[in-house]
């Protein structure tokens, strides 16, 4: 399996064409072709500095203490988040606050000077196009602003499938780390836990992955600590874009 990442060489200055994408009805009538699946924030954005410019200005504006750098990583997305250590409002109104906290970088996002990317993701991008590899994205960021920002930097054709948090909701399906999502795309998609790897950056990829039963790709850029996701043991930790490319080259080899 994955033997399709086997001597990929990307000729330098290559530039990434989208005109080979004409196989999204095709890839859901083939059985197992790999699927690549990724988080969108933190993996593909980079969404913390956004995240956190979001943050200073609404506890600034509702006289909150700013949590912590750590503390406000782990809040972005978490379906089993806790609540900032140094506040003192009880869960409830915390997770108001972080909601509307979500709704101001949602807000922020509208500037596109802060729809930031992950450099070199586009090389990733390109050698699974070229190795006919199915592409999806698995993300608890709503759909609309999600497809802005595909839009936004051209890369609407490039995924086969999305499925983000409202639509999650839409299904009634578990949230991350709950299998449902990888599950889902994989079902429509036609491929197995065998032929899938998930890329992402928090525990919720990493387990979501291991609770699919599929491999898993964890990326130390975005919003996870390198300790924390090292902990759980991913199948590859990648420090960098081109660590990514060798990440998925190396799983290759190991089936």
């Amino acid at each position: 399996m994955f033997s399709f990442f086997l001597n990929y060489n990307p000729s330098p200055g290559h530039v990434f064409d989208v005109s080979t994408l004409s196989r999204k009805e095709r890839v859901k009538k083939e059985k197992n072709m790999t699927l690549v699946c990724f988080d969108w924030d933190g993996t593909i954005a980079d969404s913390w500095p956004v995240y956190k410019k979001a943050a200073i200005k609404y506890c600034d504006d509702n006289n909150l203490h700013l949590p912590d750098d750590e503390e406000l990583r782990r809040s972005f997305g978490n379906t089993s988040w806790k609540g900032f250590s140094q506040w003192k409002e009880n869960y409830e109104d915390q997770d108001r606050h972080r909601y509307l906290m979500y709704d101001l970088f949602y807000e922020l996002l509208e500037v596109p000077e802060n729809r930031l990317i992950i450099p070199g993701l586009d090389k990733v991008f390109d050698f699974c196009v070229r190795k006919d590899v199915s592409l999806a994205i698995a993300t608890s960021r709503p759909r609309q602003p999600l497809e802005a920002a595909l839009a936004y930097h051209g890369w609407s054709e490039i995924f086969q499938s999305i499925l983000t948090g409202d639509c999650v909701d839409k299904l009634e399906y578990q949230h991350k780390p709950a299998p449902d999502t990888l599950r889902h795309l994989m079902n429509e998609l036609n491929t197995e836990p065998s032929h899938t790897i998930m890329v992402g950056d928090t525990f919720m990829d990493v387990e979501m992955a291991k609770n699919a039963k599929c491999c898993s790709i964890a990326v130390t850029w975005g919003m996870g600590t390198e300790k924390e996701l090292r902990s759980l043991s991913p199948d590859k930790l990648a420090h960098s874009t081109d660590d990514l490319l060798s990440a998925l080259q190396d799983l290759s080899l190991e089936h």
